[in-house]
């Protein structure tokens, strides 16, 4: 399942705001794991990675575990942190 998401300046510049930054850069192609969870994984990008945290925290009230993967780079795509993600939790949500 691919959902998109327009995402508007205000939204983009709220996030900013209240994102933590990484004092360590990573390369390029390097994904991280921005949450983690045993239920289903939520694989996503840029502003969206807030937004697919917040869900995951609002689920895990409901006894849900989400792990959220930020990509940080679509190409290349680290698609060993995404498939290693996936055999954890048998289950993918693709967020653009």
């Amino acid at each position: 399942m691919i959902l998109s998401f327009s995402v508007s300046i205000n939204f983009s510049y709220r996030w900013l705001k209240t994102t933590e930054i990484d004092p360590v850069p990573l390369p390029l192609g390097m994904a991280r794991i921005t949450r983690p969870g045993k239920h289903a994984t939520v694989v996503t990008y840029s502003a969206m990675v807030h937004e697919a945290v917040r869900a995951a925290d609002r689920l895990a009230k409901e006894g849900w575990e989400i792990e959220v993967v930020d990509l940080r780079s679509v190409k290349p795509l680290d698609m060993d942190t995404v498939i290693a993600s996936v055999a954890r939790t048998g289950r993918l949500l693709a967020l653009w």
